[in-house]
């Protein structure tokens, strides 16, 4: 089975209270178009700004064969924590996408304002996806050099194991 990974650097949620029923937001959306004729199994993890795994905000879901996912980050925490969506100073950190197959994943940041005549959004800010290639490793050679798809830090890497010739 093949997997697929995608990484974004970065993505905020957050919401303060500015004055009398004034309150300034800040929230992710990404868009995962599942163009293939199978469904996808989807795994989505959050990091802190420091690269630290967040546990708690861990989601698995499937999507639809030639389906589209149009997801606030929020909304998809807050299927593991219903209070996340209510509390302030919310996250900010990065996200990497797992899938079984091929996606387009695409993503925006946007800011704004929230009163009770409704919400306006005065910034919008597109979020790059990367998907990231995993290295197959032959595990019949073990002891030989560990391919490294990075070729900078090739000397470093490729070295051989102690005791080898």
């Amino acid at each position: 089975m093949s997997t697929y990974k995608y990484v974004t650097p970065y993505w905020r949620d957050s919401q303060e209270i500015l004055g009398e029923g004034i309150k300034a937001y800040t929230g992710t959306t990404f868009f995962i178009l599942n163009y293939n004729n199978e469904r996808a199994d989807i795994k989505i993890h959050f990091y802190d700004l420091s690269g630290n795994l967040i546990n708690d905000m861990e989601v698995a879901m499937l999507t639809p064969a030639n389906s589209v996912l149009d997801m606030r980050i929020v909304d998809v925490i807050s299927f593991k924590n219903p209070n996340y969506r209510f509390s302030n100073n919310l996250k900010t950190g990065s996200m990497r996408i797992l899938c079984d197959v091929p996606l387009v994943v695409s993503g925006k940041m946007f800011n704004g304002k929230s009163t009770s005549a409704g919400t306006e959004d005065l910034n919008v800010w597109s979020i790059p996806f990367e998907e990231v290639k995993f290295v197959p490793i032959d595990f019949e050679k073990i002891g030989g050099p560990i391919p490294i798809p990075d070729n900078s830090y090739k000397e470093y890497f490729g070295r051989k194991r102690p005791g080898q010739k």
